[in-house]
């Protein structure tokens, strides 16, 4: 999951860390250069200003689909947060980490997060592997957009139980966090560029409603790691919407509901997006 950040100028301070390993686009990924321009960057706002970025994806022309604990209503401490959306292939930055998107210029989002999702996670120091195992299913949700976005082609999402007829699947994996330029564990080797980044990586065990990716930074193979700001990020699967990124554990374990079955298909299916 996530870090909730917050941005003031060229400086910004963590408030909240949700992941076991530090939350911090693709990690070792690369640029998409334009492939996928249905995923989008997120950007969270409160009356103080920019709070949180994180990634979604366009699956009609006025629906968007992210992570649950992406999209809060509110937030304790901080009140009502508003949330806008951006698709360009490069997200210009307006300094400072993370990079907000200049208010206005995105198009803003009602926020509809799947209300069996326990948002008292985002009050917590840290989200182990047996919490998120318990909840982590229900960690989607939808930006309702105010205008319809035209010229891009919305992705489809999976059909049912596409994910079991796939056993071994590689997932694709896009999104807007930070990357890397240093040895790591180093912050300063972190930063947010602002480019939309994919990598591919196998899927590493699969459960009745949730999946596990296998990524690893320093693969021989170029597998990327998902970081702060891939949060409700596309697993693409054959090129359909498959599972959306929600959690990075230990040994580059990272996990997400499954939108072939379970609560995440049953989420969408109740919003109108699935038969």
């Amino acid at each position: 999951m996530r870090a909730w950040i917050r941005a003031a100028g060229a400086a910004c301070a963590a408030v909240l860390a949700l992941s076991t390993t530090q939350a911090v686009a693709v990690i070792g990924g690369q640029p998409d250069n334009g492939r996928t321009p249905n995923v989008g960057m997120i950007l969270g706002t409160d009356a103080i200003g920019p709070l949180l970025v994180c990634t979604g994806t366009l699956v009609n022309p006025t629906t968007v689909v992210t992570a649950a604990h992406c999209i809060p209503p509110s937030i304790e401490g901080y009140g009502a947060v508003t949330y806008e959306i951006t698709f360009s292939d490069q997200v210009a930055l307006a300094g400072g980490f993370p990079a907000p998107i200049p208010l206005g210029q995105g198009i803003a989002g009602t926020p509809v997060p799947n209300p069996a999702y326990d948002q008292s996670l985002l009050s917590s120091n840290g989200v182990g592997m047996a919490t998120f195992a318990a909840n982590g299913a229900q960690d989607i949700g939808v930006l309702r957009l105010a205008a319809p976005v035209t010229g891009i082609t919305p992705a489809q999402i999976t059909g049912p139980s596409t994910i079991l007829q796939n056993p071994k699947p590689d997932f694709l994996q896009v999104g807007y966090g930070d990357t890397r330029v240093g040895p790591p564990g180093q912050p300063s080797s972190y930063f947010m560029d602002g480019f939309r980044n994919q990598s591919v990586f196998p899927l590493k065990t699969l459960k009745d409603d949730l999946a596990y990716g296998n990524a690893n930074p320093n693969d021989a193979n170029g597998f990327g790691l998902p970081a702060a700001g891939d949060s409700g990020s596309p697993w693409f699967l054959n090129g359909k919407l498959g599972v959306v990124f929600s959690f990075s554990g230990p040994n580059n374990t990272v996990a997400g509901p499954r939108l072939d079955t379970g609560p995440g298909r049953a989420f969408l299916r109740a919003q109108g997006l699935v038969p």
